[in-house]
């Protein structure tokens, strides 16, 4: 966290709501904010945080407090560190995203939505794995054994470093936007 973030408990933020002295700014995905968020969020995705979307925020908060909230509080800290680049003062995170409000069991709202992004990356390089497998294993022609073992770098790579270039790729296709 940086200068000037600070990370609010869960119920300071909850009390605050209650009090409508706070602006909850959502930065997940839309279909994730569709899937479950609190009531009364403005949903402002962090891959759409530009100069036009701080312009309007500023003139809808009214020098209102910001905290920004996500699953568990990595974007959301991204998100604020841009909104006190853009001279925000009062920008906090949830601690613990959206999870620690549900595990407070304070109320959300469902709907539907898509399954998370590292659901759908699981998914889909299980089944690229398998397919790749059994296409080698019916052609006996060893290239297929590329995808696989590509998929496989793949994960080494995210584990080590943290990048999720699959899930980047994944958030940018229709159904979750």
């Amino acid at each position: 966290m940086t200068s000037g973030m600070q990370a609010m408990d869960v119920r300071v933020l909850k009390q605050r709501l209650d009090e409508g002295n706070m602006v909850l700014l959502d930065v997940r995905t839309p279909g994730e904010h569709r899937k479950l968020h609190i009531k009364g969020t403005t949903l402002l995705p962090l891959d759409s945080i530009d100069e036009k979307a701080i312009e309007n925020l500023k003139e809808s908060i009214n020098g209102q407090e910001i905290c920004a909230i996500c699953v568990s509080g990595r974007q959301s800290a991204f998100a604020a560190r841009k909104l006190l680049d853009q001279g925000f003062e009062k920008v906090s995170i949830l601690q613990g995203g959206i999870r620690s409000w549900k595990d407070a069991e304070f109320p959300l709202i469902r709907g539907k939505g898509p399954i998370s992004v590292n659901r759908q990356a699981r998914l889909l390089v299980g089944t690229l794995v398998i397919a790749g497998t059994v296409i080698f294993w019916y052609s006996q022609r060893a290239w297929w054994l590329a995808m696989p073992a590509f998929l496989g770098l793949g994960l080494i790579f995210s584990g080590a470093t943290g990048i999720r270039g699959l899930n980047r790729i994944i958030r940018k296709m229709p159904w979750n936007r």
